[in-house]
């Protein structure tokens, strides 16, 4: 019997590499089959006759194959396989290149449906490359709103459809999680029924139920998230952060340029929530060169300056290593010590002696426990690995996008004292409305730098189609 937690490769047809190239995707267990939905759909459900096809659309036909055969190009040697496939209106041609195997899982009478794109004119139709699928009972390929999904090099959709078909009788083993009153408010069908029918619906409208079903499920996970997030801030403590403000003005008349009227506001935002014994949670939206990193900075300085240690964490080691050399900068004014920690920079600095030296891992981790460095650079690895801190009062979180309960615990484990949990400032350029990100990301609060420093050019951002993608080649001299 096929449980939830079947190995995938127990499953007809999964063999080593089929399995090793599920296990790319993470499918590891019928339940991951289960949950790995569609990206899009084709609509093949609509039967044309032969005779009413028009060069152009994506049609479905079903008849009977005759002259099936396979041929050898004689300039590029590739093989090609041919057939028409008749009903009682008339017949049409049918090429496939390259896939020799069809004229052994295809015969001559075999009754099929055709789905595909019409090739041709009007007086010469064909479909080349159709998808064909004996007819039967139940289709998966043809015949039917056919499941799009995310591959993998050398996984097919016919394979993941045939495997995912397999899988869903054991949709049937999860439970409803929500109460039938719930479900009759909002009109919602069963999470089993519901499963089956975003893989495989039998039409539109319960295609629409179930992806309306699964949406509503996400969001309202999404909230109850959001409402554990809000539980344990309001249950947490934290360390107040004083505000310095002869330390920050002497960064601010240092920088070489004035802070826009937006970053004052979302530094001044954020420093009087560092000044409060509850945990910060605050978001900073601004686009790319807008200044969110001269406010983090301005936070991380005051938090310093009050005995206390900041990590920022970046998405990738080359940010990482762009943060060090920014905060370096900035921070010149106030004597902090820096740390670069990553996979492969380990990178400690006096800000106003500005000398960088390398230190081993041994090294770099003993400063940072022992409250040596006030500022530790890395990725979100820093506080995944043996890193612990002394007494880690603010985590900066660049471009991670969540961050919630679990995460903060990892932090409040790690900080140096249990019974307080680190503020929380992230950094965003991505364009949030503040409904939006209220619903996203829960009790939080949120600082926009709507305006860009003096001189600095307003990031441009479009969607380019291939014709548009045009490279000067002035540029690229010949080497």
């Amino acid at each position: 019997m096929i449980t939830l937690k079947t190995p995938v490769a127990d499953l007809t047809r999964v063999g080593q590499s089929v399995a090793g190239k599920l296990k790319r995707l993470n499918i590891l267990t019928v339940e991951d089959l289960i949950f790995w939905y569609p990206f899009r759909y084709d609509d093949f459900s609509r039967l044309k006759k032969i005779a009413a096809l028009q060069p152009g659309e994506i049609a479905t036909v079903k008849g009977k194959i005759e002259l099936l055969e396979t041929k050898r190009s004689p300039r590029k040697k590739m093989t090609i396989t041919e057939c028409f496939l008749s009903d009682d209106s008339g017949s049409v041609k049918a090429v496939w290149f390259r896939q020799p195997f069809i004229a052994k899982t295809l015969r001559n009478n075999d009754e099929v449906y055709f789905s595909g794109k019409v090739d041709g004119d009007l007086f010469n139709l064909f479909f080349k490359n159709p998808a064909y699928e004996k007819v039967r009972a139940e289709t998966a390929h043809t015949a039917r709103i056919v499941p799009i999904y995310p591959l993998t090099e050398g996984l097919s959709q016919k394979q993941l459809r045939f495997l995912i078909r397999q899988a869903l009788p054991a949709a049937s083993q999860l439970a409803e999680w929500l109460p039938p009153a719930l479900l009759r408010e909002y009109n919602l069908p069963a999470l089993q029924k519901s499963l089956i029918n975003i893989h495989f619906p039998e039409n539109q409208k319960i295609l629409d139920e179930s992806v309306k079903r699964l949406k509503f499920d996400e969001l309202l996970e999404l909230h109850l998230q959001n409402y554990l997030l809000k539980k344990d801030l309001d249950a947490g403590l934290a360390e107040p952060v004083k505000f310095n403000k002869t330390a920050t003005q002497s960064i601010v008349a240092n920088l070489g340029f004035k802070l826009t009227n937006a970053q004052r506001k979302a530094a001044w935002q954020i420093l009087l929530d560092m000044s409060k014994d509850k945990p910060m949670n605050r978001l900073v939206e601004g686009d790319v060169g807008s200044g969110k990193t001269v406010v983090a900075a301005l936070a991380a300085a005051n938090t310093a300056l009050s005995g206390l240690q900041t990590a920022v964490l970046a998405p990738t080691e080359i940010l990482a290593a762009q943060h060090f050399k920014t905060f370096k900068d900035i921070l010149k004014a106030v004597d902090c010590n820096l740390a670069l920690v990553t996979s492969s920079q380990r990178l400690v600095v006096n800000t106003q002696s500005g000398q960088v030296s390398g230190l081993s891992k041994a090294k770099i981790y003993r400063s940072i426990a022992e409250g040596e460095i006030d500022l530790t650079i890395g990725t979100q690895a820093i506080i995944q690995a043996g890193l612990t801190f002394k007494n880690l009062a603010l985590t900066i979180i660049d471009e991670q996008h969540r961050f919630g309960v679990e995460q903060r615990k990892t932090l409040r484990n790690k900080s140096g004292n249990a019974k307080t949990t680190p503020h929380l400032l992230s950094l965003t350029a991505t364009p949030i409305p503040r409904t939006l990100a209220l619903t996203v990301y829960g009790d939080l609060h949120l600082s926009v730098i709507e305006e860009l420093p003096p001189g600095r050019k307003k990031p441009l951002t479009q969607l380019v189609d291939d014709a548009g993608r045009k490279i000067d080649r002035t540029d690229f001299p010949p080497t």
